[in-house]
């Protein structure tokens, strides 16, 4: 199995997981709450467990909604990851850094450190990157585009 599904279905599995813990999560601070509903003496008491039930059941949905969005522009997310990725070198200046950016004449870098960062790109994304393929990725949207195409062909 490719990594690129194997990292796909981890994602998911991730996600089935964490969906379970919040569900049942959920149901633990629901019991807790009618209980409490139902045997407490103090008037209102109830309502403040309901209440911090809500909050976070609510804050729990929206980060996993937020997270389901990011997967489904798969483009913008490589170029996020792209761009996280070139601006841990010290060689590469964070300021002059965009997609567009050449490696060699805008940012300066020389082939030792192209090869360096196509290394990176290829344990961030588990893919290989033949010679042939290397010379021609010469800017970050280059590299977007040529991961994006091999993550299509797996």
């Amino acid at each position: 199995m490719p990594l690129s599904k194997m990292a796909a279905l981890a994602r998911n599995l991730r996600g089935v997981v964490s969906t379970t813990l919040v569900f049942n999560r959920h149901l633990a601070f629901r019991a807790a709450a009618l209980t409490c509903q139902l045997h407490c003496k103090c008037p209102g008491s109830h309502e403040r467990h309901f209440s911090a039930l809500t909050q976070h059941t609510q804050a729990t949905t929206q980060s996993k909604r937020k997270y389901s969005t990011e997967l489904e522009d798969p483009q913008r997310n490589i170029e996020e990851r792209v761009t996280a990725v070139l601006v841990t070198f010290d060689f590469i200046d964070a300021k002059k850094l965009t997609l567009e950016s050449n490696f060699a004449s805008d940012l300066g870098l020389d082939s030792l450190d192209h090869i360096e960062i196509l290394m990176a790109m290829s344990e961030e994304f588990g893919i290989d990157i033949p010679d042939q393929d290397a010379e021609r990725l010469l800017r970050p949207r280059d590299v977007v585009l040529y991961i994006l195409d091999q993550m299509s062909k797996a």
